[in-house]
């Protein structure tokens, strides 16, 4: 009997809290019996690739498989604000590997999932809402964004956020109704974040110049420019 398979699409996978959820669904997903493959626009800065091949996931990078390495740095600009350019590449690439299930993340990937999605005959086609809604950020195009997710939107089976406040965000912002997008938390493998030793904690302390019984709020995260 053929194993469902699932297909992830993102836009790279450099450094980055989707790329690191991605891999993570990706396993899991294997775990539980799934045939899971990767696709991305272009490698960005490859940061997780490293790490897709030792799970010996297969990712497959639509960016060469439409052009030569020698016009890869136009196209990888390009790419993020024509989404739909690779509809076909994608449709093709799904028939044949006969994906039952698609899942976009972050915006333009979920674009393009709808609409490769939909010219493939993809059977269950999703879209991963990862932060607040584009209009909170002006260097995207949000405005194009959002008629084109109202021209799509209909395509998706499911729309999934990872924050009650973007789910909350997105709904407004597209006008949907309430319960269209469902709230998933960001997952955490337990094997990547065991719990420190007593003297590893003591040796942390020590280095921030606190007491053990000090309370410690850590932000784990990244700061950049939007």
């Amino acid at each position: 009997m053929r194993k469902p398979a699932l297909l992830l699409l993102t836009g790279n996978l450099g450094l980055g809290g989707t790329q690191c959820q991605v891999l993570a669904l990706a396993k899991a997903a294997r775990e539980e019996g799934w045939q899971v493959q990767l696709a991305v626009i272009s490698e960005g800065d490859g940061f997780f690739l490293e790490q897709a091949a030792r799970a010996e996931l297969r990712v497959w990078t639509l960016e060469e498989r439409r052009a030569g390495p020698e016009q890869a740095g136009v196209l990888d600009r390009l790419a993020w604000f024509l989404g739909w350019t690779w509809a076909p590449v994608l449709a093709q690439l799904m028939r044949r590997e006969q994906v039952d299930v698609l899942q976009g993340m972050l915006d333009v990937p979920n674009l393009l999932a709808a609409t490769a999605g939909t010219l493939a005959g993809t059977p269950v086609i999703c879209a991963g809402l990862r932060s607040l809604a584009p209009h909170r950020y002006p260097h995207v195009p949000h405005k194009r964004w959002r008629r084109e997710y109202s021209g799509v939107s209909s395509a998706f089976d499911r729309l999934i956020a990872n924050s009650r406040a973007g789910a909350e965000d997105y709904s407004a912002w597209l006008s949907l109704p309430q319960g269209r997008i469902r709230v998933v938390p960001n997952g955490l493998d337990p094997a990547a974040t065991p719990a420190p030793s007593g003297a590893e904690l003591a040796s942390a302390g020590q280095e921030l110049g606190v007491s053990p019984d000090t309370p410690v709020l850590l932000f784990a995260g990244r700061l950049s420019a939007e």
